[in-house]
């Protein structure tokens, strides 16, 4: 990591308080940052939190994602991002605060959906 991406802990909580996952995350601090989002990591186990929610691509990426976008720390929208869509633009259907990157598959795994809850820490 370097001093483009902030090391930080986020934990997704139910509309019920119940915590459904803590993983680490990379903040993205700057706009090389989210430019470089995960394109070029592979077997990742961590996620990328980014500030602004418009147009992300899987430019370079080599791993299918999930994005979660977020607003006012409620989870609004999660979307799927094959690595094999290398030119489709995701943008949420609302305006957001905060978009969530997870490796492909955690968000059904722990049932992360829409209302859920997130927490930042250092």
């Amino acid at each position: 990591m370097n001093a483009i991406f902030k090391p930080l802990s986020v934990s997704i909580y139910s509309i019920d308080g119940r915590k459904k996952l803590t993983i680490d995350v990379e903040w993205a601090l700057n706009d090389v940052a989210k430019c470089l989002g995960m394109g070029g990591r592979t077997d990742v186990d961590y996620g990328m939190l980014f500030k602004g929610s418009e147009g992300f691509w899987m430019q370079g990426c080599l791993i299918d994602l999930d994005i979660a976008f977020i607003n006012n720390g409620i989870i609004q929208e999660v979307v799927f991002m094959s690595n094999q869509d290398q030119n489709v633009n995701y943008s949420p259907n609302t305006d957001c605060e905060w978009a969530l990157e997870l490796p492909a598959g955690l968000c059904s795994q722990y049932g992360i959906t829409v209302g859920d809850r997130i927490k930042v820490r250092q």
